[in-house]
């Protein structure tokens, strides 16, 4: 059972549970146009692409996992490769067969950017920080591919989910720093000093508290407002451990409540 992990089920759950509220929330209460998709394949694509994503992310650091003795899994390299190819065929299947053409085109396009990230490109300073960011977004992306909900609704929590996401993985790399030096990964942290690598957060932090409360000014309805203050409760606080983070235990701290504001950010659908 210990196996599962590989595909790593809480983070999967959080999928689930976020497009399934988004879409009961935007398309079953509000009852906006409904484009016939299945909402399961559409939840069913994502979480196959992003368990396929967690594989091959252990496929390419088997080695250094089994070096540095942080192999986790009961899976050999080969086997790891094996169930990679298929939820990577099983995803693309489903999406050519059951989501519109813009929905598929971004199945794939997912795929390409999680392997060339664990292959290459989570070792490339910030631009990795940049694709599980994006990656993250297109969670909800993939809901506006394929049901017509409203543009602000969808542009809101889009850029919410990229702000955080990218937050949290720079935040995460600062929390990793000592085993990423040890194991001769470059990132963010590796790179800069704590100072330069905080004026980042603090810019991504401004970024995620404004988007908000533009878009609350914009569109001037109580749901925006809503999200707009909590995420800037929110946020304040996070720039509070922000400024005192200094230790890997202060990040790792940082990292989980980075998390649990993401998922509190996301349950505010339920006021639109």
């Amino acid at each position: 059972m210990k196996s599962i992990l590989v595909i790593r089920p809480i983070n999967l759950l959080i999928i689930v549970l976020t497009q399934g509220l988004i879409a009961y929330s935007c398309i079953l209460h509000i009852a906006y146009k409904f484009v016939a998709t299945p909402l399961w394949s559409i939840v069913l694509t994502t979480v196959m692409t992003a368990a396929a994503g967690n594989v091959i992310n252990d496929y390419f650091d088997w080695k250094t996992d089994k070096v540095a003795g942080k192999t986790r899994w009961q899976f050999s390299r080969y086997l790891l490769l094996v169930v990679y190819a298929l939820l990577l065929v099983a995803s693309i299947g489903l999406s050519f067969m059951m989501l519109p053409k813009m929905a598929h085109q971004l199945v794939l396009l997912n795929h390409f950017l999680l392997f060339m990230y664990a292959w290459q490109l989570k070792s490339t300073v910030l631009i990795g920080n940049f694709i599980i960011a994006f990656l993250s977004a297109s969670t909800l992306l993939m809901l506006k591919l394929c049901y017509d909900f409203s543009d602000a609704i969808a542009v809101a929590f889009i850029l919410f989910s990229f702000a955080s996401s990218l937050f949290r993985e720079i935040v995460k790399d600062l929390q990793d720093k000592e085993a990423d030096q040890k194991a001769n990964i470059t990132t963010s942290a590796t790179t800069y000093s704590l100072r330069h690598n905080k004026a980042i957060l603090w810019c991504v932090l401004v970024v995620w508290i404004v988007l908000p409360l533009i878009l609350a000014i914009l569109f001037n309805q109580m749901p925006f407002y809503i999200t707009a203050g909590c995420n800037f409760i929110a946020c304040i606080y996070l720039g509070f451990l922000l400024f005192s983070s200094q230790e890997n235990e202060d990040f790792r701290r940082l990292s989980g409540y980075t998390k649990a504001t993401m998922f509190i950010g996301i349950l505010t659908i339920v006021f639109y």
